[in-house]
């Protein structure tokens, strides 16, 4: 009797391993289906149908800026073996529902691992899971990416994740940056080169910048000081300029020319420099003229030397 106890036992439990699993995905998620006691021991990389962008999602996670919930769902099926022994005398001082609970426990387990499995197959190298067993109408692993906040991030790259698609974006541009370069001003109908240095602060789609610039004279000095900001569409390196001019030139006494200007043009950036040209009017005033306007050309390029 004890042996054909236990060789039941036997068959029923090899019929709760060899199971059949289906597999499946949505647009944001890896959706494994399972049979009810499947673990999920055989599945192969090659069996699941990984969602558009899965693997810039790895590179995410082993990047540090996010990590996966593992889901894993059982029905509320009662264990075969549960169920049989219910119907055996010698059985009857066993909770079986505890005992249903215990097995489904270890079957989460076991999914879960086969799930870290596929996923170092997949190319995960950081082991950045979060593990959530749950009942649900069916028995499947769900696997989805969920990113970090962005208060606790400390990279310098920016990701954008829309439905299946994933974007990586490069922050080329610190936040605040220090250039030496030169700016073309417009004074007395002639361009005028003009050192400049220039303070930026830049984000993926524009840029505001403060530049000033100075050229010493035997007999005059000149001035520039612009403020503008810049769009870049789609985080394009050439982006919309507007902005507002100052020019000058002056002697110890004061000055004898200034005008005031709007411009707007168009401006290319990198992570080493900015070239912009622009074109506008300006509003001279001129001690020996009087006042006067004049179409301006502005064409400026900064060189970066401190990013922070």
């Amino acid at each position: 009797m004890k042996h054909g106890f236990f060789i039941g036992l036997l068959i029923i439990l090899l019929v709760n391993v060899c199971s059949y699993s289906v597999e499946a995905s949505t647009l944001d998620s890896v959706i494994i289906l399972l049979d009810p006691s499947d673990p999920g021991d055989t599945l192969t990389v090659s069996d699941v149908n990984w969602p558009i962008g899965f693997d810039q999602q790895i590179e995410l996670v082993n990047a540090g800026h996010g990590e996966f919930y593992v889901e894993i769902f059982n029905d509320p099926t009662v264990w075969q073996l549960v169920s049989w022994l219910k119907t055996q005398p010698a059985a009857v001082v066993l909770d079986t529902g505890q005992m249903n609970l215990t097995l489904d426990g270890g079957l989460n387990v076991a999914r879960y691992q086969n799930a870290v499995r596929l996923l170092r197959d997949k190319g995960l190298s950081r082991l950045a899971l979060r593990y959530l067993p749950d009942r649900g109408k069916e028995s499947m692993i769900k696997v989805y990416y969920v990113a970090y906040p962005a208060a606790s991030k400390s990279s310098d790259t920016a990701y954008v994740i829309i439905n299946d698609s994933v974007w990586v974006i490069p922050e080329e541009f610190p936040r605040w940056t220090v250039s030496l370069g030169g700016e073309a001003a417009l004074l007395d109908g002639k361009l005028v080169m003009i050192p400049t240095a220039a303070i930026y602060m830049a984000r993926q789609s524009y840029l505001l910048s403060v530049i000033g610039g100075y050229l010493p004279g035997d007999e005059t000095d000149k001035k520039l000081l612009s403020v503008s900001v810049a769009y870049f569409p789609g985080d394009h390196k050439l982006g919309l300029m507007v902005g507002g001019l100052y020019v000058s030139e002056t002697i110890e006494a004061g000055y004898l020319r200034q005008g005031f200007g709007l411009i707007a043009g168009v401006v290319l950036r990198s992570d080493s420099f900015k070239i912009h040209l622009g074109v506008g009017g300006q509003r001279f005033d001129d001690q020996f003229q009087g006042p006067s306007f004049e179409p301006t050309i502005n064409l400026g390029a900064n060189f970066n030397v401190l990013s922070f």
